[in-house]
C-alpha cells in the first residue's frame, strides 16, 4: 500500500540509472536469504490522468552482483541468465495506480505477470523517489536448473528509484 496520498503528476518520468538499484532476494535452503543487485539501464514510466498508461524497466543482465563472484559468474551464464545471450531483465506494464502497477517480466524470450506494488513515494517539483516491490516465479521464465527446496522458485524484487519529468 502507498504510504503518501500522493501520486506521481501526468508526464513522462525517466528514471536516473545510476540512483535506481534493484535488488533480487532468492531463498537458499528454505531459510536463508540471498540478495544480489542487478543495474538499470533505463526506465520510463508516463502518467496519464492520474493513472500508469505505460512503464518500462530495463535491467542489465551481466550486473548481476551478489556476495559471491563464484555464484555471480554461475547465475549470469547459460544454466539462468544466460547474459551473453539475453543481455537484458524488462518490466513492462500498460496500467497502473498510485498503489500498484501491473505489467508482465521478460527474460529469456519468456514472460510472466508480475506486480509492482508501490510502498513509497515523494514528489518534489520535477524528481520523483520512490521504492516498489514484487515477487515472481523464477521457474516460469525459464530459471529452473536449481531445485526449489535449494534455492525457492519465488524471487522477492525491490526497486528504490529515483525519477525525472521529462520536458
Amino acid at each position: 500500500m502507498n504510504n503518501t496520498a500522493q501520486a506521481l503528476p501526468d508526464g513522462e518520468w525517466d528514471l536516473d540509472p545510476a540512483a535506481t538499484t534493484i535488488t533480487v532476494t532468492a531463498t537458499k535452503m528454505t531459510f536463508m536469504a540471498v540478495p544480489a543487485t542487478l543495474d538499470v539501464v533505463s526506465g520510463r514510466v508516463t502518467v496519464t490522468n492520474g493513472a500508469v498508461t505505460n512503464a518500462e524497466v530495463v535491467a542489465d543482465a551481466a550486473s548481476y552482483t551478489s556476495s559471491q563472484k563464484m555464484r555471480d559468474k554461475e547465475v549470469r551464464g547459460s544454466r539462468f541468465l544466460d547474459a551473453a545471450q539475453h543481455p537484458t531483465i524488462t518490466f513492462s506494464a500498460t496500467n497502473g495506480s498510485a498503489d500498484q502497477v501491473d505489467g508482465q517480466v521478460s527474460l529469456k524470450g519468456k514472460e510472466t505477470p508480475a506486480t509492482f506494488t508501490i510502498s513509497s513515494l515523494d514528489v518534489d517539483g520535477d524528481t520523483a523517489t520512490f521504492a516498489a516491490t514484487m515477487t515472481i516465479d523464477r521457474s516460469a521464465l525459464g530459471i529452473s536448473r536449481m531445485p526449489a527446496f535449494v534455492i525457492g522458485n519465488e524471487l522477492s524484487i525491490e526497486v528504490a528509484a529515483t525519477a525525472a519529468k521529462s520536458a
